[in-house]
């Protein structure tokens, strides 16, 4: 087989594997950044949509995560192809992989626009992708002689390197992990955001609302000294209700660790009139109130550091 058939080949199937790496890359970016995707939108399609849908991630993994990796191996199952002696094997690797892609692919599609409505350009790209290097690889079969050569290239003599299959599943587990590692770290970024635009909410809340009268009333549990402690936090409860029970664990854990701060107070609701209650505006259980005023979000993270700063405890 002429040396220029060889080489012709092998590039072809780098070109379509690299093609395909660096559509999923683009996915997986869009995945990241969800303010991205003005390259689908300019060409009328919401890949954003279909990437942000059920469908696009497995089992915890971003599945523009899983493809990059998939194309990760195959080319390097066309590297190694080149510098080892398992020809077969490689080729056998490549064309059952490329083979199972093109299922997944078919999937993917029957989803997109049966199940989702959606259409995603890059997407179909990716789904493009895999149906060119599976023709290719089908006419490396389909040839007489030399077929094996003609996909990867003629081998040379195995090296004292790492065994065949090691190497191309070590770079492709790197990249599938380096990419879910960003893509963690963008989600609890993301996150942290939201948890403290919904703390600066709360808080704006909390300082806004009204003060309401709390009397001791014969039953009521105090926990913590309130005679020294600076500020007084109200549980209002029922018996039998699990969120009532976690709250005043949480809050008795709070006064203990912080005794010169908070002293807490529970209140059961059957000692409230219906009058009371109304006037608490309280509709559901349990309800905190701190200095006198309701302290709704109160179990964020957070949440309590300015009061414990404001008594310098």
């Amino acid at each position: 087989m002429p040396k220029v058939e060889q080489k012709f080949f092998s590039r072809l199937l780098f070109l379509l594997f690299g093609a395909g790496a660096a559509l999923c890359l683009y996915l997986f970016l869009l995945a990241v950044n969800r303010e991205g995707g003005g390259l689908c939108t300019l060409l009328g399609s919401d890949c954003l949509g279909v990437t942000q849908s059920a469908y696009g991630s497995w089992l915890g993994f971003s599945v523009a995560s899983c493809g990059l990796a998939y194309f990760a191996l195959q080319l390097g199952l066309v590297a190694c192809g080149r510098s080892r002696g398992e020809s077969i094997f490689i080729w056998r690797a490549l064309f059952t992989l490329n083979l199972a892609a093109v299922a997944v692919s078919i999937w993917f599609i029957v989803v997109m626009l049966g199940v989702l409505h959606e259409s995603c350009i890059a997407c179909f790209a990716v789904h493009g992708v895999n149906g060119l290097s599976l023709l290719v690889l089908i006419k490396g079969v389909a040839d007489r002689r030399g077929a094996v050569e003609k996909i990867i290239g003629p081998p040379a003599q195995p090296g004292g390197r790492l065994p065949f299959p090691v190497s191309p599943l070590l770079f492709a587990l790197a990249v599938f992990l380096a990419a879910n590692l960003h893509a963690t770290r963008n989600d609890l970024d993301l996150e942290k955001k939201k948890l403290g635009e919904n703390l600066g909410y709360f808080q704006y809340l909390y300082r806004n609302a009204p003060f309401c009268s709390l009397q001791y009333q014969a039953g009521d549990l105090i926990i913590g000294n309130d005679s020294e402690a600076t500020h007084g936090i109200v549980l209002i409860y029922k018996d039998g209700c699990r969120h009532c029970r976690q709250a005043r664990e949480k809050l008795a854990a709070l006064v203990r660790d912080n005794p010169a701060a908070f002293y807490l107070v529970l209140k059961n609701h059957e000692r409230l009139s219906a009058e009371e209650l109304e006037r608490l505006e309280i509709s559901r259980l349990p309800a905190v109130f701190i200095n006198g005023k309701r302290a709704d979000g109160w179990d964020l993270p957070g949440f309590w550091d300015e009061f414990a700063e404001a008594c310098g405890c």
